[in-house]
């Protein structure tokens, strides 16, 4: 957790819920206090590293853009000028600053962990414009969404509106003595959410964004035109999801973009190597917690049960039956404690488990495992135009706060 919100989280009580909701009502009281630019360019420095990876990313097509006579001739244009093969992370960082002032809002990428029940509660007794996405958090599982300030006016002064992701995790996690949201279990699930969260994209591109997310002045209809495009009138070209607010593969463009820029560029790479680094050190908290507990079956499928959620979040970024990702699981599987107890049948059965959830947001890194040609067909127009549709948004953007 950054330091905006230890301060606070300290001054809890030994109260469950006062405990698991103290990082949270830190985070909504930083915000309010800590001032809307101060925020914005917060957010912005420490998301440089994302900028870089992405206008590295970008460059890498610029070969194939400069042939392609299907862009927008503005796009065009703007390739010929030169300014795709100079653009650079600072650039980007512009944009996303500019993003925020323009609309008054700013979609955040740190996440929170907190529980069902001190989520629920801090929603309830929150002021009016501060709502929950969705508004309660489910006790059984975990329960990913998002807490809006809506943007407000307090005598002279306006205050943007904010969005930042939050991860309410069940009650059977939360209720064990020993678990709190300073176990390095809890904090290493919270940092590799942040570092594979993908919002600052939608920063960029606010006006595709629905208002139930973010709370925003003002549109680009231009951003709105292209989202509408290649994310709602496509679906005879490329996959169509449905998030509940709009069947859209706006959301898989913002997954599948800060897939590739790990993947396509040095300066990606680095953050893809964060990643795994932090996906390898739950192992080892996780064998560690398991020992701290005498190798007790509790502890195991507590442990376990951690792996499984950032096994989760990794196939965000790679794809499932990658190398990286076989490489995790297989150090996964080996750390269990007392291998004589478990036949081949079992390391097979818990590899299965990390593997569980091969939904569509994981075609979109593995493509070659969608149920028939079609599906893959379409997957694989959409990775391959993936570059084109992101180039598209970022000259226009570039043109307009350059």
């Amino acid at each position: 957790m950054s330091d905006e919100t230890d301060k606070t989280a300290q001054k809890c009580s030994h109260d469950p819920s006062q405990i698991w909701g103290s990082k949270l009502r830190a985070k909504l009281n930083c915000q309010q206090t800590f001032g809307d630019e101060k925020l914005i360019l917060r957010d912005a420095a420490l998301l440089s590293p994302n900028f870089d990876a992405l206008a590295a990313y970008l460059r890498s097509a610029s070969p194939a853009l400069k042939q392609d006579t299907s862009l927008p001739k503005d796009t065009q244009k703007w390739i010929a000028e030169g300014k795709l093969d100079t653009l650079d992370g600072s650039r980007l960082q512009n944009i996303f600053t500019a993003m925020a002032r323009q609309h008054q809002a700013l979609m955040r990428s740190e996440c929170v962990i907190t529980s069902a029940a001190a989520h629920d509660q801090i929603i309830a007794s929150a002021a009016n414009d501060i709502t929950s996405i969705p508004r309660k958090a489910d006790p059984k599982k975990l329960t990913f969404g998002f807490i809006k300030s809506a943007a407000r006016k307090d005598g002279a002064q306006n205050y943007n509106g904010k969005t930042f992701p939050v991860i309410a995790l069940p009650s059977k996690i939360t209720r064990l003595s020993d678990i709190t949201p300073d176990h390095p279990l809890v904090k290493t699930l919270q940092s590799i959410y942040s570092l594979t969260n993908h919002d600052w994209l939608h920063q960029m591109t606010l006006s595709a964004v629905h208002p139930a997310i973010c709370d925003y002045k003002k549109t680009d209809r231009k951003v709105e035109k292209w989202a509408e495009k290649h994310f709602q009138d496509s679906a005879a070209r490329y996959p169509v999801f449905d998030f509940g607010y709009n069947e859209t593969l706006y959301e898989g463009w913002a997954v599948y973009t800060n897939a590739q820029l790990m993947n396509a560029s040095p300066e990606g790479k680095l953050l893809k190597a964060e990643v795994l680094t932090t996906a390898m050190q739950m192992i080892n908290h996780g064998k560690a917690y398991i020992e701290k507990n005498n190798n007790s079956d509790k502890a195991m499928k507590t442990a376990y049960w951690f792996m499984l959620q950032t096994t989760k979040t990794l196939r965000n970024i790679i794809p499932i039956d990658s190398f990286e990702m076989r490489c995790f699981i297989e150090a996964a599987a080996t750390h269990l404690p007392h291998p004589d107890r478990y036949t081949p049948q079992h390391i097979e059965h818990i590899k299965y488990r990390l593997y569980e959830g091969h939904d569509a947001l994981c075609l979109l890194q593995s493509p070659h495992l969608a149920h028939n040609e079609e599906k893959t067909e379409k997957f694989t127009n959409f990775t391959q135009d993936n570059a084109k549709i992101t180039t598209e948004v970022i000259a226009h953007l570039d043109r307009k706060f350059g």
